[in-house]
């Protein structure tokens, strides 16, 4: 494969893992909470998290294998099959990220840094003595947040994030950028 189809199947892949994901956390996550399933199963059978999300990852990897078992003797099933199976199994991939994140990468914010609320527009990250000091959603620094109540909702302006992980996770990746 070329390096053009290549690079327009991750995008297109890309795509279709985040939408997949957005599709069936309707019914596989509560409103707060895009790992409830996976605390509940755990709660349920008296196991931790990950482990739940191992099973049930298992049986996708199962159904993978059987599909690759078949190709080896001869047989290749639907693309459509192939393409929900592997989407499925990148999705748990990251799921389970966000497993490891949040019991044991939690963020630390570094000195000097601030990650605070305003009530009315959402979360802010600072950097302070400097001019331009707040943190923007595309990952540079202005003097403002540039919130305006007229023209957005809580955590929708330009430097202002909905919740505090989404603004600490920010940080984190104008961090890693700056590193890089």
């Amino acid at each position: 494969m070329n390096h053009i189809d290549f690079d327009s199947l991750v995008e297109r892949e890309t795509k279709r893992m985040k939408d997949v994901m957005c599709t069936k956390s309707a019914d596989y996550s509560a409103v707060d909470d895009k790992l409830f399933n996976f605390k509940l199963a755990a709660e349920l059978d008296g196991i931790s998290p990950i482990e739940a999300l191992r099973g049930m990852w298992l049986k996708h990897r199962t159904s993978i294998r059987q599909g690759l078992d078949e190709l080896v003797n001869g047989k290749c099933r639907p693309e459509k099959w192939w393409i929900e199976k592997l989407t499925d199994d990148r999705n748990y991939s990251i799921l389970l990220q966000a497993l490891l994140m949040e019991k044991y990468f939690k963020f630390v914010c570094p000195a000097g840094w601030t990650v605070g609320l305003n009530t009315e527009c959402g979360w802010w990250v600072r950097k302070p003595n400097v001019l331009k000091r707040f943190l923007h959603k595309n990952l540079t620094f202005h003097g403002t947040t540039d919130y305006h109540t007229e023209i957005y909702d809580f955590g929708e302006a330009p430097g202002y994030w909905p919740t505090e992980q989404e603004a600490e996770a920010a940080l984190a990746a104008y961090l890693e950028k700056e590193t890089d």
